[in-house]
């Protein structure tokens, strides 16, 4: 079967969850965080592209759901519920893209897979973790920033999944929604695929 645009020399492949085999909609819990905020009368700085530090604590796992959540408060000043807050935090969890189970299948007929996501307690524990169990079931190593206490796009995030997975970073395709990840990505010497538009993945496979 055709190999699409796939690099000659990829013999592994390091996958993104969010944006790739996962959907997110950043703007939605951007969102409820500015609908909370407006309420309360004041602000929570996160997207996408930047966040409040409290945000990064959380995604390597320096502390823990209570932690980030009366985080969340302060910011606010205000005594939110934990379900409000948890809320939204996870408006942006849009589910498994249609097709994935099947696609990941395929591949993994083809190459060793990884993972390597940023993610937290609240999002893995309380939904998404549940939600992709059959979908990862075919990858080898499951690399998550809240486990690891290491997050993208730091180098030693990437090196660290290298070191354990044994893999060469000239022969390892990394596909990413995220522009600065692929870009750390691309200075570490791992091939890359910056996957702007979900659908494009199964026919970069030639599928």
């Amino acid at each position: 079967m055709a190999q699409g645009m796939v690099p000659p020399q990829v013999r592994n492949l390091l996958f993104d969850l969010g944006g790739v085999h996962y959907a997110v909609d950043y703007p939605a819990t951007v969102q409820a965080f500015a609908e909370l905020a407006q309420r309360h009368g004041t602000t929570i700085n996160f997207s996408q592209a930047q966040q409040d530090p409290l945000f990064d604590r959380f995604e390597v796992g320096q502390i823990g759901e209570a932690e980030f959540l009366d985080g969340l408060r302060s910011h606010l000043r205000a005594p939110v519920p934990d379900a409000e807050l948890i809320g939204a935090w996870n408006a942006m969890l849009g589910g498994l893209i249609p097709g994935r189970r099947e696609l990941v299948r395929v591949l993994a007929e083809r190459y060793p897979l990884a993972l390597l996501s940023n993610t937290n307690a609240i999002h893995w524990e309380h939904r998404v973790g549940m939600e992709v169990g059959e979908l990862l079931e075919p990858f080898g190593h499951v690399f998550l920033s809240y486990t690891a206490g290491l997050r993208k796009p730091n180098a030693d995030f990437f090196e660290y999944a290298l070191a354990t997975t044994g893999w060469r970073a000239e022969e390892t395709l990394f596909i990413e929604d995220t522009p600065q990840h692929i870009a750390a990505a691309q200075r570490l010497g791992l091939c890359t695929l910056h996957l702007t538009d979900p659908a494009a993945l199964a026919p970069y496979f030639g599928l």
